[in-house]
């Protein structure tokens, strides 16, 4: 749990986001609870982690697309349990949701990378290189470019992208904010 804090508070999120999270995962829980067992009758243990499924309506409200859930779990899913527990679910959160963008040598930092690495469907990809086209994709979607401070050919770094303490050390500062790997979690709304 002192990870988890530390975590949230190096990604600047407070105690009002605290509280809209728990909340959010309870009631999203509570959901699951009510589909999986019609309702429950108290006597059933009651499973403390989403599925996919509650995963996915909770991604959905969030602005994402059907087609994007499973990847967006795998992304979520830090223990690879197949089911998103509150652990998880705070991980995800400050690597997709943090209002700071963090030093990839930082325990935030590192959160983001391996989020940001499973989104890509680069932790499938290790030893593998990438083509300059696939790249070429990712930053067309995240919407940024390489830079000069980067004295890599394309073809370089699409060659050592899988490699993930390259990709935490030279791609994450780069791609880290883009909208395209952001989620709308935390405002005025309410009924979350």
């Amino acid at each position: 749990m002192l990870h988890l804090c530390r975590l949230w508070v190096e990604a600047g999120l407070g105690d009002k986001e605290w509280a809209q999270a728990f909340h959010m995962f309870e009631t999203e829980l509570n959901d699951q609870l009510h589909q999986t067992k019609g309702g429950g009758n108290g006597t059933e243990p009651r499973e403390g982690r989403w599925t996919l499924e509650t995963f996915s309506m909770w991604l959905l409200k969030r602005g994402r697309r059907l087609r994007e859930c499973s990847q967006w779990f795998r992304a979520f899913d830090f223990d690879h349990d197949e089911m998103i527990g509150i652990g998880d679910f705070i991980q995800g959160l400050v690597a997709a949701s943090s209002p700071r963008v963090s030093a990839p040598g930082s325990s935030c930092g590192l959160c983001s990378a391996l989020a940001l690495f499973r989104l890509l469907d680069l932790e499938k990809r290790q030893g593998q290189s990438l083509d300059v086209s696939d790249l070429e994709t990712i930053l067309g979607d995240a919407q940024v470019s390489i830079g000069a401070d980067l004295p890599l050919t394309p073809q370089q770094i699409a060659q050592r992208a899988t490699d993930f303490d390259f990709f935490r050390n030279s791609l994450l500062p780069r791609l880290q904010g883009a909208s395209a790997f952001r989620l709308r979690v935390f405002g005025s709304s309410s009924s979350e």
